[in-house]
């Protein structure tokens, strides 16, 4: 926050921990993030996005790539059939379906573990 009024910009930068990051989005024209499963959110929420760190998700395909100036004014939504084609790789290579947060989806992890663990 310090930062932000020492630049003069604290009226356009909101810090936010925590929230529904889906209507967060619905709400958004673009995002930046440093690397975040946000990221990934947006993509799906086919929106611009910019990654300033390092993500797996950030091919040209999918974030701009250009410099944050030029973000700002000259965005572009992801390819939504890279999208997928992505997507359907991480869950057939490299997620495990389930939860941590409710009993049903517990189980259905425990599930994927042993069936991934055992084959």
């Amino acid at each position: 926050k310090n930062i932000c009024n020492d630049l003069g910009i604290s009226e356009r930068i909101i810090y936010l921990d925590g929230g529904n990051l889906p209507e967060l989005l619905e709400g958004s024209l673009a995002v930046v993030t440093v690397n975040s499963t946000a990221g990934l959110q947006a993509i799906h929420h086919k929106k611009p996005l910019k990654v300033l760190g390092t993500a797996i998700y950030n091919s040209e395909e999918l974030v701009n790539k250009g410099i944050l100036d030029e973000f700002w004014n000259n965005y572009k939504k992801p390819n939504q059939q890279a999208y997928m084609r992505f997507k359907n790789y991480l869950m057939r290579k490299n997620q495990i379906n389930g939860s941590f947060y409710d009993p049903e989806g517990i189980n259905r992890l425990l599930q994927q573990i042993v069936k991934k663990l055992c084959n």
